[in-house]
């Protein structure tokens, strides 16, 4: 991008936030819900939580809905508010009322899913879900982008509707005509797997490049893979780190991390362990898990324990599995914490749920010796087949002796071999 095309670009997002706001101030309440979007999330203007909730407060106070829906979202999460459910619920319910669909759907799922205040009702969750597609799809005909967007995500999940990939794709085809970025990268995602329509890489780029382009952080960074991979043209890890550089100047937290990885290995740019660790640093500065976890993981090889397990417990919050199962081993081995079996076994427990393989081991493990949790050399052999599913050769190595010793399950020596045999196998490719 030249610097010519970069000035005129912030000249005309700048122009456009300044157009809004006469058109707020002059009481246009989709102005003023606008406004609150590029405020939230830095889009077209400086990121600014504060004015953020201001302009999304004004628009709800007149009457918008897709301005209440948000607000209620914040409030029922804590998020940018003091938290409060039952408050968020009602606003949630009233915005329903004024007929905004994701309301409705967010309703549906709070009602499908239940929480520690609002009692699971599956009649609600169906009447919501109902009333939500019948509006996207009187939105859809009138022509609104977001509601053929949404009833393409319907259809491609099977929620409210049956299942139908072909529809889905029609309807991604029509959001993105109408520029729609999310629907482009549905619709690419869609023909990447062959669901619904026609693989077609030249498309897939295509529609990556387009809604990269328009400013989809998202689609940069899936164009930089793609340039990564050679698909359509030839390898180009210039051009990647070019596009990932882009989605990092629009704060894209997941590109800062390939940014520090690119110049950790020197895959298109020039190796530079300096550079590599500010981005690491600046990745996780922005939230980004697995550079919290990177930066643990570096912290651990000096010895520098206590900043690690801070590290991990950072990224842990953020529901990276990898950072659970690094505090359990931190918990296990006394490194950064005071050794602590039970917290060690805590900490697995909610690694495997995310399908972390050497968690599900390590429970095994621990099952199986009474370590931190009752011994169960049953549950242990479960945790063994879960984690060799997976192709974790500890994990086959521990099924084939439990088979071998028939502890928490038949002795088996033909089963004992085969996982042996399977490990070994594994261990070589």
């Amino acid at each position: 991008m030249t610097l010519l095309v970069m000035i005129s670009t912030a000249l005309c997002a700048e122009d456009f936030t300044i157009a809004l706001l006469v058109s707020a101030h002059a009481g246009d309440t989709s102005a003023m819900f606008a406004l609150g979007q590029r405020y939230e999330f830095g889009s077209g203007a400086t990121q600014d939580y504060d004015k953020a909730l201001l302009w999304y407060q004004a628009a709800a106070d007149a009457g918008d809905a897709r301005a209440m829906n948000t607000l209620a979202l914040w409030q029922i999460d804590g998020i940018n508010l003091t938290k409060d459910e039952p408050a968020g619920q009602a606003m949630l319910i009233k915005a329903a009322e004024l007929n905004e669909p994701a309301a409705m759907m967010n309703l549906a799922t709070r009602f499908e899913n239940g929480t520690e205040w609002l009692a699971k009702d599956p009649t609600k969750f169906a009447a919501y879900l109902a009333r939500a597609v019948a509006r996207y799809r009187d939105l859809a005909a009138a022509g609104e982008p977001r509601a053929m967007f949404e009833l393409g995500a319907l259809y491609a999940e099977g929620r409210g509707v049956p299942r139908d990939d072909a529809t889905a794709a029609q309807w991604f085809e029509k959001a993105a005509s109408n520029n729609d970025t999310a629907a482009m990268l549905c619709l690419a995602n869609l023909c990447a797997e062959g669901r619904g329509i026609k693989r077609d890489n030249q498309k897939i780029f295509t529609l990556c490049s387009k809604a990269a382009e328009l400013g989809n952080p998202l689609a940069m960074l899936a164009l930089a893979s793609i340039y990564d991979i050679g698909v359509v043209s030839p390898k180009d890890a210039g051009k990647a780190f070019a596009w990932r550089q882009r989605a990092a100047d629009l704060k894209s937290p997941a590109a800062m991390f390939q940014i520090a990885q690119q110049f950790e290995t020197g895959n298109g740019v020039a190796k530079d362990e300096e550079q590599s660790m500010r981005w690491y640093r600046k990745a996780a500065a922005f939230g980004d898990s697995a550079a919290l976890v990177e930066l643990g993981v570096r912290a651990t090889r000096e010895n520098e324990n206590l900043e690690a397990f801070s590290y991990f417990e950072r990224a842990a919050k953020l529901g990276n599995a990898q950072a659970f199962y690094n505090l359990g081993w931190a918990y296990a081995h006394g490194r950064g914490a005071v050794k602590n079996e039970e917290k060690a076994a805590a900490e697995y427990g909610k690694a495997a749920e995310y399908g972390h393989a050497p968690a599900m081991n390590n429970l095994g493990l621990m099952s199986m010796g009474g370590l931190g949790i009752p011994r169960n050399e049953a549950k242990a052999v479960h945790w063994f087949q879960q984690a060799a599913a997976l192709g974790n050769t500890d994990a086959m190595r521990n099924l084939a002796e439990a088979y071998r010793t028939g502890r928490g399950v038949a002795m088996d020596l033909s089963e004992a071999n085969k996982w042996r045999r399977k490990a070994d196998e594994t261990a070589t490719r």
